[in-house]
């Protein structure tokens, strides 16, 4: 009887662990935290390879909040009302230090793909932004003065929880036709976009889509596949990029960080001057994409912003063709 009871006590163990497992699966939490629906339009089995991609983002949970957390608060970090959070640039540099960038998955591709992401885009909204916020909730002003809710009369009147301070309210020119303060279009290359932790899970999972999008060679695949599926992908980046370079690697070295922090110094102070003729030299400048800006500078249009500031073919040789080249070419990681 005892050993009966033994090996029914046993029996009730590994059902109760395989019952467990099962609920773990069911309630992956990243089911709900990242939504990566676009890229599964191209797969052979869509819901096997979601389900895949989220069951290895929790296998990594730990790893991905850790290296969250460093490149949150150690790397490249920037003065701002969200210091826990990660930036845009804190991405790129987690995205370089891991040798995801190449010639073939630039920044600029990761950043479109990124902002594809419908749960990608969080705004801080600050005492700058009132009308904004109104805007968005419903709240307008008629021409006498008193608020309305959605434009319905009597409508309770919704309170802005951002402050109102006099000085910082936007000025005439930032003024729409309907008097109200235009929505500035959101730039999906800038540098200080707050990245959410939820936000950076997403990330990782867009970046090995990007990665292999031109070529998936040395990614593994199951029996009768003819191409390996974003799980295999992830997977592979995992092992071959992520685990073993995160936060252990550094694209920058001593004397790149010295310099990066003396320059960006420079650039705040600049940052309206450099992005006037940042947006003067490129085609895309105006071009908007579901109310988002999608400016970037192609190779020959940097080469003749260069040429017109007589930096490169002028008078001065201070600055060679092939110097530029190198430091284009600097982030890359050789394939």
């Amino acid at each position: 009887m005892a050993g009966g009871s033994a090996l029914g006590g046993t029996g009730a163990s590994r059902a109760f662990n395989a019952s467990r497992a099962k609920k773990e699966v069911e309630d992956n939490p990243f089911k709900k935290l990242v939504d990566i629906g676009d890229l599964m339009e191209l797969e052979d089995s869509p819901k096997e390879t979601l389900k895949e991609v989220q069951n290895i983002l929790l296998r990594h949970n730990s790893e991905l909040k850790q290296w969250y957390r460093v490149y949150s608060r150690k790397i490249e970090a920037h003065k701002c009302e969200e210091s826990f959070a990660m930036t845009l640039r804190q991405v790129w540099r987690f995205l370089r230090d891991t040798h995801m960038i190449s010639a073939n998955s630039t920044l600029a591709q990761f950043d479109r793909v990124y902002n594809r992401g419908v749960k990608n885009h969080f705004t801080l909204l600050g005492s700058k932004d009132k009308d904004k916020f109104d805007r968005i909730y419903g709240v307008s002003q008629t021409p006498g003065g008193a608020a309305l809710s959605n434009g319905v009369e009597g409508a309770p009147v919704k309170e802005s929880n951002v402050s109102d301070d006099e000085d910082e309210g936007p000025g005439e020119e930032a003024k729409g036709c309907d008097g109200q303060a235009a929505i500035q279009p959101e730039d999906c290359h800038d540098a200080l976009k707050i990245v959410l932790q939820r936000q950076f899970f997403e990330a990782v999972a867009r970046a090995a889509a990007v990665k292999y999008a031109s070529g998936s060679e040395g990614v593994p695949t199951s029996g009768g596949e003819a191409a390996p599926s974003l799980a295999h992908k992830l997977s592979h980046l995992f092992k071959a990029n992520l685990t073993p370079l995160a936060v252990k690697n550094k694209s920058k070295s001593g004397e790149d960080e010295k310099a990066y922090k003396l320059a960006d110094k420079v650039f705040e102070e600049y940052s309206s001057e450099l992005g006037q003729v940042f947006n003067y030299f490129s085609k895309k400048a105006g071009n908007l994409n579901n109310g988002r800006t999608d400016v970037t500078l192609e190779v020959h249009e940097l080469l003749d912003m260069l040429r017109k500031a007589n930096l490169l073919d002028g008078p001065s040789v201070d600055l060679q063709l092939d110097e530029v080249i190198h430091m284009i070419e600097k982030y890359y990681s050789p394939e």
